[in-house]
């Protein structure tokens, strides 16, 4: 199974969108309820295996501390399975926003996050080791190195709601720009959100699915990464 992971319901809808137009996937999108999530991993009976879905998006509602709170317990229930074996090699790509900080100083406090859960609640069903960039992380059964989980983290470089809003501002709002621009600034970043989406009179969740249809981040770095990262995620 292949499972993407992101921070909130946008970021499922971009990422919905996204594979859909960019790479003809079927997703199965689940929004922060993590018993929806594990129960795709107790049932072979689930509509995910029956309907033949390519991958799972899971939206975990913005909960602090991603790696901890979300992905431990994902890993875990992955490797507490029962008929969990040497050819089960489960994927979980993790898209988190970066919030201005730089990527790498983030994938080191993942790391660091994840041994410390691992040695501070005595897991034993799996260690970890991380790649040398620390961007993908390998858990493996200390008892048949063969069973893996393996997570593979990218970014996004301030929030998706900042991206949306500086993106859609440049590319949709033409006349009063300057107060429209003050307007949106002064703003907390959702209610800017739903503010541009009015103004541009669209929901949220249409403004969002706009922005991946008319590739209003083709050009930028981190769309084109992640976009790469996808690529090789899902066809390798």
């Amino acid at each position: 199974m292949k499972c993407l992971v992101c921070e909130g319901k946008n970021d499922l809808t971009f990422f919905e969108e996204a594979l859909s137009n960019t790479f003809r996937k079927k997703d199965f999108p689940v929004h922060n309820s993590m018993d929806d999530f594990y129960n795709l991993f107790r049932s072979k009976f689930h509509p995910f295996y029956s309907e033949q879905h390519d991958c799972v998006i899971y939206g975990e509602g913005g909960k602090r501390k991603l790696f901890v709170n979300v992905m431990i317990p994902l890993v875990n229930e992955v490797f507490g399975r029962q008929d969990f074996n040497k050819q089960d090699h489960h994927r979980f790509f993790v898209v988190v926003d970066a919030d201005g900080v730089n990527p790498s100083e983030l994938c080191a406090k993942y790391y660091k996050a994840i041994v410390h859960t691992i040695k501070s609640k005595k897991i034993k069903r799996f260690s970890c080791k991380a790649s040398k960039d620390k961007t993908c992380f390998d858990f493996f059964s200390p008892s048949d190195t063969r069973c893996r989980c393996f997570v593979k983290t990218s970014h996004i470089p301030i929030s998706l709601e900042r991206e949306l809003i500086s993106k859609g501002f440049e590319r949709k709002i033409h006349e009063n720009r300057e107060k429209v621009f003050t307007d949106l600034q002064s703003l907390p970043i959702h209610e800017a959100l739903e503010n541009l989406a009015s103004r541009l009179e669209l929901s949220v969740k249409q403004l969002i699915q706009m922005s991946v249809s008319e590739g209003w981040f083709e050009n930028d770095f981190w769309y084109q990464e992640i976009n790469r990262d996808l690529e090789s995620y899902f066809f390798n």
